[in-house]
C-alpha cells in the first residue's frame, strides 16, 4: 500500500485522484474472486466471538428482574415491527438484559438512529461495542 502511494506520489496528480485510484473507485479493476474471498473471511470472523470492528450501537433498553428477558423481548418485538431496517441485539449481562441496535462506525450515524426513534425510546444512548462488519458491495 505505501508503495502505491509512493509510486503515485511523483506524478502530477491531486490526493484525491490518489485516494480514488488506491480505493479502486477509478482506474482499478478487482477480480470478483477477490471480493468472495473477503466476504468468505468476514463471515468467518462473524461467528468467532469476540471480533468485529469498533464502533457504536444505540441501547434502547436495559431490563432486570424476574420477567426481563420476556419483556425485553416484547420491547425488541415492537422495535422491529416499527424499524424493520435497523438490526437488533439482546445482550445479557448478569443481571441485565440489554437491548441495543445499528451497526455504526461513527458516533454521528448512531445519533441519527437516536433522532429517528427518539419519540418511541426518549432514553435511548450511544454506547461503543463491536459492531459487525459491514457487508462487501459488488458491481457485478
Amino acid at each position: 500500500m505505501l508503495f502505491c502511494f509512493i509510486s503515485l506520489a511523483g506524478y502530477n496528480t491531486s490526493a484525491q485522484d490518489i485516494q480514488s485510484s488506491v480505493l479502486g473507485i477509478k482506474g482499478i479493476e478487482q477480480s470478483s474472486a477477490i471480493g468472495s474471498m473477503l466476504n468468505s473471511y468476514i463471515e468467518t470472523c462473524r461467528q468467532t466471538e469476540g471480533n468485529g470492528i469498533s464502533g457504536y450501537r444505540v441501547q434502547i433498553a436495559s431490563l432486570t428482574g424476574v420477567n426481563a428477558r420476556d419483556e425485553a423481548m416484547s420491547v425488541r418485538a415492537g422495535f422491529v415491527k416499527t424499524n424493520p431496517d435497523l438490526p437488533v441485539y439482546l445482550e445479557y449481562t448478569t443481571p441485565n438484559f440489554k437491548l441495543l441496535v445499528g451497526n455504526c462506525r461513527t458516533r454521528s450515524e448512531a445519533l441519527r438512529i437516536i433522532n429517528r426513534i427518539k419519540g418511541s425510546y426518549p432514553n435511548a444512548f450511544v454506547v461503543q461495542d463491536k459492531i459487525r462488519y459491514p457487508k462487501l458491495v459488488s458491481k457485478e
